[in-house]
Parts: structure tokens; C-alpha cells; sequence
């Protein structure tokens, strides 16, 4: 961690420049409760959230690790890119759905590109709530991610960390078009339809949205392709209550 000082002097520094694009921002979704401004609700929240981080990202961790002000072994980004690194490597095009406001998966990418040396591939962050403008490695996209979308790779795998209302275009998108995709689940069931949820129930230890998440990857699964689950741990501290359990949905083509 670093010291109370510095990140208030990081977070301020971050903060004024993207200003316009936090006030702008719709109180829909996490923020429907707030009484005060999210500009002011994120200045007010900031050293609290960093002393003592809750379990699972948020609004404050994007921000955190876009002024590179967590330890990397607590950086629920950073985990994530390690796995994607792992598994396809980071030699290829990534397009990233559903990044956020600032895209911290997709920054933790080019980072470890840059690191590394790697220049082959490029990197493409899609979404509609973007507040970044630009990111050295990273081609902003600020749009919602569908089936119409088109992108200007051949071969890249797609990536979302819980992409929420993105879940059934990344999966659609990515059978449609016979791309591998690696998808850590959003927990929520807000992009779950209505009838699903009414006709299916938690069951060993699954939830609604692991259940219709993977049935929709199976029932879509390309020719040619392996579908595997998995579930990972994220630390974001010390503390057992600092610990989650993810799962993780992935696809790859056999070769």
C-alpha cells in the first residue's frame, strides 16, 4: 500500500481529470441510492474503500489500479490478467467487454504487454459508460458491445470481467464468429431474463447466474471447441473476508 499522502495526491490528480465524465455519469444501476454527487460520493469513500477494500471490484478498485496504487497479489485486475496470460498468452488481439468506466483489466493487459516487450496484438475496450478517454495501449471504444458490433481482428479472444448486460452478447458474439472467450461471471442476475429466473433455482452451490451463463455458453459452444468452468480465488487483502471466490467461464478452440 501507499502512504495516506500519496494517494490522496493520485486519486485527486485522477479524479480532476476525469471529472466531467464521473459527474456525467447515470445514478442507474450501483449508484441509484446516492444523495450526493458521484464525483463527491467517490471523494468522500476513496481512503475509506483503499484501508479497508470490500471483497469483489468495483468503482474504487478500477481507480486504484488505474494510479497503480495496489500491490499487485491484491489487484483483482491484475489476478485476472495472470490467468489470461496463462491461458492464451498476450502475443494475440484481446477485445475487452464491458470494461467499466476505466477500463482497469484492459490497463493491466498493456501494462504486462509493455513489461514483456510484447508488441504483436492489440487491445480494444468496449463500453458504454466509458469516463476514459485515452489509455497508451488500449483503443477506447465508448459504445455498448452486440452482435452488430464489428471489430477489426481476425482472431482475438474476448475477455469480460463480470459484464454484467454484456454476458449474452460476449458469449453470442463469440460462438457467432468462432472466437475463444474468457469470461469471469458477473454475480448479479440483472441481465438474466425474467422467465429464467422464475423457472430455475439455486442449486449446489450454484447460482442463478452461473446456472444461465453456462447453459447459454453450452448450448452455443462453435464446433471445434472445448467449454470449461472453473472457480478462482481473488485476494484483495490479508484478511479471509478480503477473499472471493470467482467463476470463471472459458472457451478454446481444439487444435
Amino acid at each position: 500500500m501507499i502512504s495516506e499522502k500519496e494517494l490522496e495526491k493520485r486519486f485527486h490528480e485522477f479524479l480532476n481529470k476525469y471529472y466531467t465524465g464521473y459527474s456525467q455519469l447515470s445514478y442507474e444501476d450501483e449508484y441509484m441510492w446516492l444523495e450526493e454527487s458521484i464525483p463527491s460520493y467517490l471523494s468522500n469513500y476513496y481512503k475509506a474503500a483503499y484501508r479497508e477494500p470490500m471483497i469483489g471490484d468495483n468503482v474504487f478498485f478500477q481507480i486504484f489500479s488505474a494510479i497503480d496504487s495496489l500491490d499487485p497479489k491484491f489487484n483483482p485486475f491484475h489476478q485476472m490478467m495472470t490467468r489470461i496470460e496463462k491461458e492464451y498468452g498476450l502475443d494475440r488481439d484481446i477485445i475487452d467487454v464491458g470494461c467499466g468506466y476505466f477500463p482497469a483489466l484492459s490497463y493491466e493487459i498493456a501494462k504486462r504487454k509493455k513489461e514483456l516487450g510484447i508488441e504483436k496484438g492489440k487491445i480494444m475496450a468496449y463500453d458504454d459508460k466509458l469516463v476514459t478517454t485515452a489509455l497508451s495501449g488500449v483503443s477506447l471504444i465508448r459504445d455498448k458491445f452486440t452482435l452488430a458490433t464489428i471489430i477489426p481482428f481476425k482472431d482475438p479472444v474476448i475477455v469480460g470481467r463480470r459484464p454484467c448486460k454484456a454476458t449474452d452478447a460476449l458469449i453470442r458474439f463469440s460462438s457467432i464468429h468462432n472466437l475463444e472467450f474468457y469470461m469471469q461471471l458477473c454475480p448479479c442476475t440483472e441481465h438474466i431474463p425474467t422467465e429464467f429466473k422464475l423457472n430455475h433455482k439455486k442449486t449446489d452451490g450454484m447460482s442463478i447466474s452461473e446456472i444461465y451463463t453456462e447453459k447459454l455458453a453450452r448450448e452455443t459452444l462453435p464446433t471445434g471447441f472445448t467449454l470449461e468452468k472453473e472457480k478462482v480465488e481473488e485476494r484483495v487483502g490479508n484478511s479471509p473476508k478480503q477473499v472471493s471466490e470467482e467463476v470463471v467461464i472459458k472457451t478454446k478452440r481444439i487444435r
